[in-house]
């Protein structure tokens, strides 16, 4: 494909030629460096992930999937580019990064290259980070095998053109993105610690390593065994058919209540019953899978099948310390184990629910434990929305910035 010379719309003041079509042969060459005598061995296998680059494989993904024999692995140094034929939901004809971890080996359904002179090899692959530019450049290259494989050689991906600009505006755009990188990684440092600290006090919290005190001083009383029919009642309000429902559903891995994407319409013969703000829901398929929440204002009246059975709460149980009580895993892959049914159609029937027993302080001290959990829960929220608002304007300006 032949381009045209081209400006991007924003860029450093000091640079105004155009942005030229060059070959990727031009900037990249294969590297032929292979692991032949074997001085990288398992541990040293990287893989290439869309979010970051190069990563050791098994710190990684927890497991290596390297064969026995390393010695035909191509070694990726630091700097060189690496393109892996795996196909990913927004990148399917594979990714292109600069290997900035360390040295290692890569799989032989990668391909690795060297940067040539007067190239900068992190402004080649800042181009490819932008999906719609890798996409766009790999799409006429790749043919895709029955089996959704890639079929392209390591030099038929250099044969087409990228714009590039002076090696100066290159370097000014490779340290304007890095100094984004650092600070979004530290952001992803600290709410990573917040998820830690929030989980590590969850823990102290219901092990009873920390209590509180009432207003005097003095402790609560201890913690009392009972039963969840004790404080919970399913609720059974007859709604309308599933043709018509205002559906809602809960997500996996406690992450709440929402309403649910019609993807077909629902059946005129299945029941649906309405569902209300402040009541406990969980699925019964996904007990094992955490997920367990409470109904928001905002699906008051929405609906649900039996498979979400929901229970109205009385007044002395505060719903969201039931909530953070049951998202424990030494909860329900406790009581998940008594669930009826097959190895993948097991399910917790409200009944069963109702008689598995929780141990609950009083009402004062739950609430006290829930304002802790949710002051940790804004501060969480605050750092997950500066990082949130980094990643955007840093992918703005990757729009803007090449062409």
């Amino acid at each position: 494909m032949s381009l045209s010379a081209s400006k991007p719309k924003v860029r450093f003041k000091e640079f105004e030629e155009d942005w030229k079509p060059v070959q990727l042969s031009e900037l990249l060459s294969p590297s032929k460096k292979k692991n032949k005598n074997s001085k990288f061995a398992r541990n040293d296998v990287l893989s290439v992930t869309q979010e970051y680059g190069l990563v050791n494989q098994i710190e990684y993904l927890g497991r290596s999937f390297a064969g026995k024999d390393l010695t035909n692995y191509g070694v990726a140094e630091v700097g060189d580019i690496v393109y892996t034929k795996s196909p990913l939901k927004t990148a399917p004809y594979g990714i292109i990064k600069e290997n900035t971890f360390k040295d290692g080996i890569v799989s032989t359904l990668y391909a690795v290259y060297k940067v040539r002179e007067k190239v900068d090899g992190g402004f080649v692959s800042r181009y490819f980070e932008l999906t719609d530019n890798l996409n766009r450049y790999l799409r006429p290259l790749v043919h895709k095998g029955a089996k959704n494989d890639m079929k392209i050689s390591a030099e038929r991906v250099l044969i087409d053109q990228i714009f590039t600009p002076s090696i100066d505006e290159q370097l000014k755009i490779r340290d304007f993105f890095q100094s984004f990188d650092k600070y979004i990684g530290l952001l992803e440092k600290r709410c990573e610690l917040l998820h830690q600290r929030r989980k590590s006090i969850v823990q102290k919290v219901f092990k009873k390593e920390v209590r509180f005190k009432d207003i005097k001083g003095n402790e609560y009383p201890c913690w009392s065994p009972n039963k969840l029919e004790m404080f919970l009642k399913e609720s059974r309000c007859t709604g309308t058919k599933g043709d018509k429902a205002k559906k809602l559903t809960v997500k996996l891995w406690g992450k709440g209540v929402v309403e649910k994407t019609k993807t077909h319409e629902g059946s005129e013969n299945t029941q649906y019953y309405r569902r209300r703000a402040g009541q406990f829901i969980y699925s019964k398929l996904d007990f094992l899978n955490c997920a367990f929440g409470v109904i928001p204002d905002k699906l008051d009246n929405f609906e649900s099948t039996v498979d979400l059975p929901c229970f109205d709460i009385k007044k002395e149980l505060n719903p969201l310390f039931l909530l953070e009580y049951v998202k424990r895993q030494e909860f329900y892959k406790k009581f998940g184990s008594l669930a009826d049914g097959g190895r993948k159609a097991k399910r917790v029937h409200a009944d069963t629910f109702l008689q598995f027993v929780i141990h609950v302080p009083a009402l004062e001290e739950q609430n006290k434990i829930v304002n802790l959990f949710q002051v940790l829960d804004r501060q969480l929220a605050s750092e997950e929305k500066k990082l949130s608002m980094m990643r955007t304007l840093k992918k703005s300006f990757l729009q803007q910035m090449f062409v």
